[in-house]
């Protein structure tokens, strides 16, 4: 194991997982869940992994500490927004999943005129 490894590990979290949320989060994709629950276990076990490897082979490093650092930052506020933002799907969307047989959506309540 080197620094170097070690670093682009943990880099890799910014690398995949931050867009890995960011278009699950604007695009919605079908199996968003699955694609999102991929990027956290990605997350959780690179975490894991290269701190381990750091602390046990005496190879820590002020970068690796800012990238693993920042990472958590980037992936922690991506939860939070994903978490704010919620599983919502626009109403043109959710007729186009429904297909051609599905009920028509009820109409708005009338407006009141003063």
């Amino acid at each position: 194991m080197t620094y170097w490894l070690l670093n682009a590990i943990t880099a890799t979290r910014l690398l995949v997982c931050a867009p890995v949320w960011c278009w699950c989060w604007w695009k919605r994709p079908r199996w968003m869940v699955a694609w999102m629950s991929l990027a956290f276990a990605w997350f959780l076990l690179s975490d894991h992994f290269d701190g381990y490897w750091a602390r046990t082979h005496g190879l820590v490093s002020e970068l690796g500490f800012w990238l693993d650092h920042v990472g958590d930052v980037a992936f922690y506020g991506a939860v939070v927004l994903s978490i704010v933002k919620g599983s919502r799907e626009p109403e043109r969307v959710r007729r186009r999943r429904a297909g051609p047989g599905a009920a028509p959506p009820p109409p708005p309540p009338p407006r009141s005129t003063p």
